[in-house]
């Protein structure tokens, strides 16, 4: 009995070895197929790029690779986050934005040569930036589509960096309503006095993209609008506060001199317009203080024009004068 039961632990004993080894076979694929995904390879051709190009060091792991839509897509982009245009194959748009943290220490480090241990104040992002980053961001697609860790990325070949966009609004306009392959990708740098986010975004399927694309102009055209656009809403514009207008003989303006009074109603002070260059009034308030400073509290939008007043102040509303040479009714009789 006893060499039986030897017989038949050792009949048993192979079949074990070939479980264990099935399983160590599955667990090793496993850990190859991690090794080589794409997500891995951005991480190596991000560090390879900061390293090779800036002498940089950046602390990551495997970047979170999603597919999304492109309304999840817009929903990523930060406020004051750095937006760059990626320009591929039948023209083809993708998507690589930066967060503050990150930018702040990429152009620290592009600029100086060192990391502060204060971060800068927040600011909007500019171009001069995007020149900062463009040639590190171009060295990680190349390094990318190349295939890091043996890994083929077709669809990620042939992008690189069109243009920087200062706003955010036109994306949904330039970029297609397609699946989109997302990767973020958490770092730190400088010993983790700064860290931030990488987003990189790329079409998940590119066909049909040479016929219904909006194509390079249009990226190029929306660009000059946000750049135009923001350097206007930016601009200064001087708007002035009429309570009134009167109509008076010349000879009572002739005899004016200092401390002349003007009379003036009541509801003057809830009608006061303010009113820009071009002598259009662009919404009205009421005549205040605050701080001790003559200040005007915004009404309704729908006052901003002089037609929106009250009937009875409408006819109260003095006649403006007649311009000067223009021809004066005949006198009755």
């Amino acid at each position: 009995m006893a060499q039986g039961a030897e017989a038949d632990q050792d009949r048993g004993a192979p079949s074990v070895i070939r479980r264990k080894t099935r399983a160590g076979g599955r667990i090793a694929r496993g850990a190859r197929a991690a090794a080589a995904s794409p997500a891995r390879g951005l991480r190596t051709a991000l560090a390879r790029a900061a390293n090779d190009l800036m002498g940089l060091a950046l602390v990551l792991d495997d970047p979170a690779e999603a597919r999304v839509s492109l309304a999840e897509l817009l929903e990523r982009v930060e406020d004051r986050a750095l937006i760059l245009l990626l320009a591929g194959p039948e023209d083809a748009l993708g998507l690589c934005l930066v967060s503050p943290g990150l930018l702040g220490g990429l152009t620290e480090w592009q600029t100086m040569r060192r990391i502060s241990a204060t971060p800068p104040p927040p600011r909007m992002p500019t171009r001069t930036d995007a020149s900062i980053v463009a040639d590190w961001l171009g060295a990680v697609l190349g390094l990318f589509a190349a295939g890091q860790n043996g890994v083929p990325v077709d669809w990620a070949a042939g992008f690189r960096y069109s243009s920087y966009l200062p706003d955010p609004r036109p994306l949904d306009h330039l970029l297609e309503d397609v699946t989109y392959r997302l990767f973020t990708a958490e770092m730190a740098l400088g010993g983790g006095a700064r860290q931030g986010t990488f987003w990189l975004a790329f079409p998940a399927d590119r066909s049909g993209f040479a016929a219904g694309s909006r194509g390079a102009e249009a990226v190029a055209d929306a660009a000059w609008t946000a750049s135009v656009e923001r350097a206007v809403m930016g601009a200064p514009v001087r708007l002035d506060a009429v309570l009134t207008r009167l109509s008076l003989p010349l000879e009572k303006v002739m005899d004016f001199h200092i401390g002349t009074l003007l009379p003036l109603s009541m509801e003057m002070i809830d009608q006061v317009a303010l009113e820009g260059p071009d002598g259009e009034s662009v919404v009205r308030g009421r005549l205040g203080q605050s701080q001790g400073h003559r200040a005007i509290r915004i009404g309704p939008a729908d006052q901003a024009d002089g037609d929106a007043a009250p009937p009875d102040q409408a006819r109260a509303a003095p006649v403006p004068a007649p311009r000067a040479g223009a021809p004066q009714p005949a006198p009755d009789g």
